[in-house]
């Protein structure tokens, strides 16, 4: 070492390029926990995954939907009816339950957010449970689809009819 000229030991060396990695890492955990987490349906494993509802395998894509949580858990269920029972009687607050994320798949297969969804009831469409209930992105020529808001009069409305179906059989 050369007089007028110091040379920091090794450790003090690693200090500043240290201090800089941990404020990047304390910005980059931040920013992971800063918002929502993006709008995306799950992941489904048919023919693996059981329903919620029924503990039947969610089998058919088609009749599929699935709830994510804020927290990140994930209930999946194999017939938007299940769905519909599950939310009215677990969650009966909802549909304006703002922590989860809603899914069911539409007419074509593809996942679409409940609550832009449309839906129809015919119980003599086949659905794994036999529900009836169908989703659509769009409402249709003939309109008379319910939205997502308007499913818990319409559930409750079913049931009381299928009750007095069954009570006064012809």
């Amino acid at each position: 070492m050369t007089r007028g000229t110091s040379t920091p030991p090794w450790p003090a060396k690693l200090a500043l390029p240290l201090a800089a990695c941990l404020v990047l890492a304390a910005f980059q955990a931040l920013a992971g926990c800063a918002g929502p987490r993006p709008a995306q349906p799950p992941d489904m494993q048919y023919g693996l995954e059981e329903c919620t509802a029924c503990r039947m395998i969610v089998s058919e894509p088609r009749h599929a939907a699935a709830v994510v949580y804020a927290d990140g858990r994930i209930e999946r269920f194999d017939d938007v009816g299940c769905l519909l029972r599950h939310l009215t009687e677990a969650a009966p607050q909802w549909p304006s339950a703002a922590d989860a994320q809603i899914w069911v798949h539409g007419s074509h297969s593809q996942w679409l957010d409940a609550r832009q969804a449309h839906f129809s009831h015919d119980p003599s469409v086949t659905t794994p449970m036999g529900y009836g209930w169908l989703a659509f992105g769009e409402p249709g020529p003939g309109g008379g689809l319910l939205r997502f808001e308007e499913l818990p009069a319409a559930v409750s409305m079913s049931r009381s009819m299928s009750r007095s179906i069954s009570q006064n059989p012809r």
